[in-house]
């Protein structure tokens, strides 16, 4: 059976090594052997279309673009991907070991001791011979090496040569960290599979979910299990949905089998294991590849426990862990909250809402007022950054305290800001209702701010239609008598009087 990892091992040939075993390295009778380690490129990223042809790998040698100077290799010798590296590197030896400028050797005792076939000898030859050319002008560097790292993932993608097992912990590359190039090819790749979950939360995808899939179609047998481990949010979180479905089929685009579903068994939950193994919480998605319809997996298993050290051995970590069923509901689901918040709460335009404290004068503002004026902000946009700000003096109990994600910090919260808020502590207040006319300072700032709303020509007609959904909008925002008592961008902080986190505009 062929089974498949990724280490994180300081170097990945000690866990080769220690899998081979001390009696075996040190026996009599042990072959040569290589350990093959490799920086290929698991994910080969637009490589079917720049690496391989018909018949052969191509190797660019300039800029990262297919010259005439390519390094070509047949194809056939892929196959055997342990013979192909060390015909790689008695090339790449016999290239650096002539004199520069002296002819090219033959190769004839070499093709005889690879076994090479009659049909790929001219090509390794002209190969050979653009290797000794690199050598000359210096730019043989680490010829062997690299070629090598192109061709064994593209030799684990034969057919023939693909494994039975993978286990493994894959990268978890957030999409904002990513390069561009990489974005660009992540993003078609995960549009392809039903994976890319649009750009509100682009920021929030990794490259795990799509690496597992593309593992899965490059290098796995059918029926071949796998297990990865993987950020927790997999198991909830809406921009892991297609990747939950088992559906990772690529929609015909190109590279590997055009089937690839998996069968997903019960996932693990690693929330609760102390000390976390990692700083993002951790899972572990398991499954097999199928021809069938992709499956969901049938539920989630906690693990909880406290381990005496981490990277404790299974016997030691064991005992000290349990294992219960659990049910972890999805993202996508409807939420308990639902009911009552929608959007959660907004308040646009800012600065007619968001206010500061301003010079009262040598009168003050009257008892039970306060002096205040639009906040402005340099984030502003058209229109309403070309609108004069607001000044008055608004009844106290309508200037309330107002968090929003500026104002809130780790583990602590910053001064709120202040704003004109339309509650008088039963119902939100319209600039039509007669009873806005017992708060004379509210009423001129609110009928002020619907006046310069009407200023604006592409808000006129929508503007009825907006007011009514806002309405309906604030009564699920603001929950009357009994509810929780603040807000915060929607979500609830308690003791807090009511207050809004607005969007920008």
């Amino acid at each position: 059976m062929d089974v498949a990892t990724r280490s994180r091992s300081p170097w990945p040939g000690s866990t080769y090594l220690l899998a081979i075993g001390p009696e075996r390295l040190a026996h009599d009778d042990r072959p040569a052997f290589s350990v093959p380690v490799y920086l290929g490129d698991s994910m080969q990223w637009g490589q079917q279309n720049t690496l391989m042809n018909t018949d052969a790998l191509s190797v660019p040698t300039d800029g990262g673009q297919l010259f005439d100077d390519d390094l070509l290799f047949p194809h056939r010798l892929l196959h055997d991907a342990g013979r192909f590296d060390r015909l790689v590197a008695e090339l790449a030896d016999r290239a650096a070991a002539r004199a520069p400028g002296s002819p090219v050797p033959s190769l004839k005792a070499t093709f005889r001791l690879f076994a090479v076939h009659d049909d790929d000898q001219p090509m390794l030859t002209a190969t050979f011979a653009k290797m000794c050319e690199l050598h000359d002008t210096g730019r043989d560097h680490i010829w062997g090496y690299y070629i090598r790292n192109l061709a064994r993932p593209l030799s684990l993608a034969d057919s023939a040569n693909r494994v039975d097992v993978m286990v493994g912990n894959p990268p978890w590359l957030a999409y904002r960290y990513m390069p561009p190039q990489m974005k660009s090819e992540f993003r078609e790749m995960s549009t392809a599979r039903g994976f890319w979950a649009g750009a509100a939360v682009a920021t929030n995808q990794d490259l795990s979910a799509l690496f597992v899939a593309r593992a899965t179609e490059l290098y796995l047998r059918n029926a071949g299990r796998f297990a990865f481990v993987m950020p927790l949010a997999v198991l909830t979180r809406n921009q892991y949905a297609g990747f939950r479905s088992g559906r990772w089929s690529p929609g015909g685009t190109g590279g590997g089998a055009a089937n690839v579903n998996a069968a997903l068994d019960t996932a693990w939950d690693l929330h609760a294991v102390k000390p976390a193994f990692f700083p993002v919480p951790a899972s572990v998605i398991r499954g097999h590849r199928t021809t069938e319809h992709g499956s969901t997996a049938p539920g989630t298993e906690n693990w909880a426990g406290r381990i005496s050290r981490r990277n404790a051995p299974l016997p030691i970590a064991r005992p000290a862990l349990t294992r219960a069923a659990a049910t972890t509901a999805a993202s996508g689901e409807r939420s308990p909250y639902a009911a009552r918040f929608t959007q959660g709460a907004i308040l646009v335009p800012r600065f007619l809402v968001l206010v500061e404290p301003k010079s009262t004068g040598p009168f003050g503002a009257g008892a039970g007022r306060r002096m205040v004026g639009s906040r402005r902000s340099s984030n502003e946009k058209k229109p309403w950054k070309d609108l004069p700000a607001l000044s008055g003096a608004v009844e106290k109990q309508f200037v309330r305290p107002i968090h929003l994600g500026d104002t809130i910090l780790p583990f602590r919260e910053q001064e709120p800001f202040l704003g004109v808020i339309p509650w008088d502590g039963r119902q939100l207040l319209q600039g039509s209702d007669d009873t806005i006319d017992l708060y004379p300072g509210f009423a001129d700032w609110w009928r002020r701010c619907g006046e310069h709303l009407e200023h604006i020509p592409q808000h006129r007609q929508a503007l009825a239609a907006r007011s009514a959904r806002l309405q309906a909008q604030a009564a699920r925002t603001i929950p009357g008598r009994g509810a929780p008592r603040g807000l915060h961008q929607g979500r609830h902080v308690p003791g807090r009087r009511p207050s809004v986190g607005p969007k920008r505009p």
